[in-house]
């Protein structure tokens, strides 16, 4: 990027060297003859019309354009969001002044027919400057014919984003240092994390994070070493095809050495655990070891030759391991001392994502299924519930929902904007449980771009819906003044409504429509207006229920090895039923349970584990079929008692008679 096109360049290989440099690391030009390696190369010519992006700063888009040819005599350049255009062509700039705040604006150059334009490259350039950092930019170029059609090239784009600041190192382990950051002001929607040992070697991605977070525990270090890093800013992503990162914010950290006799976890994944230990003066030969011992190489003999770090691969996702590190004898009479610690894997990871139809409409959903997290050998489950997110074009990336282990996976995404990108991503995660934090296998790999369909003339589009609130959206009518907004219960009187300007430079209108009941089925309709307030066209309508209470709070009023009981208090509102989901789900009824709608709701879960925890989340229903809603859930963690003999004898006697009735 930045070179001209239609242009030769001259391209020369020289050897550099760092060595003997007495200011430090550095390049030295090798002075050897013979000469480099030197050849011309050239750029190719762009189509007529075709945009080619020269480069782009914090606030500028610089880009140049292919000739229309004899055919064409004219140019008109336009950027959507506008900024100022500067446009070198005979030198000529030009700065516009006194605009209305977010309103659009059509910037033309016009170039003489009689041979101004001619194969120099530099006659078809622009710059865009006065931009927002991280923002992406629609540019739009016209090569305009005498007469006739037009020939349109269309390219979005992004400033680069300002890059973090004030990057520090600190709370450093023997294998890990915390990073912390003063948030870019601008928009993105990602933080890269590299490091490095010293500042000569290669880079190395360490993770990333959401833009609205600014810290980050680097791992996988190795003790008391030097380390460089980097942080930049994220806008766009290379799914949706406007990718664009800062310059660097730049900082170094060392690690601690580690303690003797300590374990500390290196490396952490799904089947994977990496530890390094810190011997003992005096003693040079361990055994280390793991259980349950279903790796391959469940122990190895360590010592200074070796080094005193091991990796244990393959294990299980989301299990619990106990590592084991021995001393072995020095001298006659010696003893053994033994060190451990304890290890959870990361939850498996989820598959693949596919784009699905949605029951409703594309307007604003894009509704997605994936492939399972698969659960381990053993069959216990690799992970508790995924977590969907989407990310829009500006960047912003909001949770879009949670499914839970043994649900089928799949997610309607709502809330979008029509005729819009979005990146899709599936994280899965693990509770915390102590000594363990929550765990995560991040979707990032497997991410998948999501397109909403533009919103059809004629038609209202729901965008959003909350307890008392409704969002629409339908499509601008090119010569409507203005419309009249209604919104009312199914079984009253349609009222005249509100009336709303429309706007012209805008395709989509939107209406918020507020005050309205929880749970409630109501009518709406939007009736455009054209020359006088009395002349009406044909009415647009829909019907929506609004979104029902949540059920709230979950209290647990019985417990027993096998058995929880728990209430809740019905919410102020219309509902018809509540439905109760638990994980793990292996007790009866089998989840979720509908619970009918009273006063005093309750339900009994039996045929459970002892001494298990178990994740509830109760929603209420309202309506029925394509028109039911569902609230926000209700969530809460019980735990069954521990089992007495007794109880642990009906269990066993339970299970076996279950065996033997599947056998007959």
């Amino acid at each position: 990027m930045g070179l001209l096109p239609s242009s030769d360049y001259t391209v020369t290989i020289e050897t550099c060297s760092t060595e003997n440099d007495p200011n430090g690391p550095g390049l030295i030009t090798s002075t050897s003859n013979p000469p480099p390696p030197s050849d011309t190369c050239s750029t190719v010519s762009p189509g007529p019309c075709e945009i080619v992006v020269l480069g782009s700063t914090l606030n500028s888009i610089s880009i140049s354009w292919g000739d229309g040819g004899q055919n064409y005599i004219n140019y008109q350049v336009s950027l959507d969001p506008q900024g100022v255009i500067q446009s070198n062509v005979q030198s000529r700039t030009a700065t516009f002044s006194g605009l209305t705040p977010g309103a659009r604006y059509t910037i033309t150059v016009s170039l003489d027919p009689q041979g101004v334009i001619q194969s120099n490259v530099q006659s078809r350039t622009a710059t865009f400057s006065g931009l927002t950092p991280g923002a992406r930019y629609t540019i739009t170029v016209l090569c305009l014919p005498a007469s006739g059609d037009a020939l349109a090239n269309t390219q979005q784009y992004r400033t680069k984003p300002s890059p973090p600041t004030s990057l520090r190192a600190s709370g450093a382990t023997a294998v890990s240092i915390l990073l912390t950051w003063n948030s870019a002001q601008n928009d993105l929607n990602s933080y890269d994390i590299f490091y490095s040992v010293g500042s000569t070697d290669t880079p190395i991605l360490a993770g990333n994070v959401d833009g609205t977070v600014n810290t980050f525990r680097v791992t996988g270090l190795n003790p008391g070493t030097l380390y460089s890093f980097s942080v930049y800013a994220v806008a766009g992503s290379d799914q949706t095809g406007d990718l664009s990162v800062s310059t660097p914010a730049v900082t170094i950290g060392s690690t601690t050495t580690i303690p003797p006799g300590r374990i500390f976890v290196q490396f952490l994944a799904n089947n994977e655990i990496g530890v390094v230990f810190g011997p003992i003066n005096g003693v040079a030969d361990y055994v280390i070891s793991i259980s349950p011992d279903d790796a391959s190489n469940s122990f190895a003999v360590f010592n200074a030759n070796t080094g005193y770090s091991h990796l244990f691969t393959p294990l299980q996702p989301n299990t619990v391991y106990t590592i084991t590190v021995t001393s072995q004898s020095v001298g006659q009479g010696a003893g053994q001392q033994t060190y451990t610690t304890q290890v959870r894997t990361d939850p498996s990871c989820a598959g693949a994502i596919a784009i699905q139809a949605c029951q409703t409409d594309s307007i604003t959903q894009i509704c997605i299924c994936w492939e399972d997290a698969p659960d381990t050998n053993a069959g216990e489950q690799g992970f508790d519930y995924y977590i969907v997110y989407s990310t829009n074009p500006n960047g912003n990336t909001v949770e879009a929902g949670r499914v839970f282990y043994g649900e089928q996976p799949c997610q309607e995404i709502g809330s979008l904007f029509p005729d819009e990108q979005y990146l899709i991503e599936v994280d899965t995660v693990i509770d915390p449980q102590s000594p363990f934090p929550e765990q995560r296998c991040e979707g990032d790999a497997n991410a998948e771009v999501g397109l909403t369909d533009p919103v059809p003339d004629n038609v209202i589009a729901v965008q959003r819906v909350t307890t008392n609130s409704i969002e629409i959206l339908w499509a601008e009518i090119p010569d409507a003044l203005g419309y009249f907004v209604s919104v009312w219960l199914v079984d009253a009187i349609q009222p005249n409504g509100i009336y709303q300007e429309a706007k012209p430079d805008a395709t989509t209108a939107q209406g918020m429509l507020t005050g309205l009941m929880p749970g409630r089925l109501y009518n709406i309709a939007v009736r455009p207006v054209h020359g006088s307030m009395d002349d009406y066209p044909e009415l647009m309508s829909i019907t929506q229920r609004t979104i029902p209470p949540t059920p709230l709070p979950l209290l647990q009023t019985g417990s027993m090895a096998s058995t929880i009981t728990i209430a809740f208090n019905r919410p102020i509102g219309y509902l018809d039923y509540y439905l109760v989901y638990y994980t793990p789900n292996d007790g009866q009824p089998e989840s979720p349970v509908r619970v009918e709608d009273t006063n005093q709701p309750l339900v009994m879960i039996t045929n459970l584990l002892d001494d298990t925890d178990y994740n509830f989340r109760v929603v209420s229903v309202a309506g029925v079929g394509l028109g039911e809603t569902t609230s926000e859930p209700s969530t809460a963690t019980f735990t069954t008692a521990p089992a007495g003999q007794a109880e642990v004898i009906i269990q066993e006697l339970a299970q076996i008679l279950l065996n033997l009735a599947g056998e007959l």
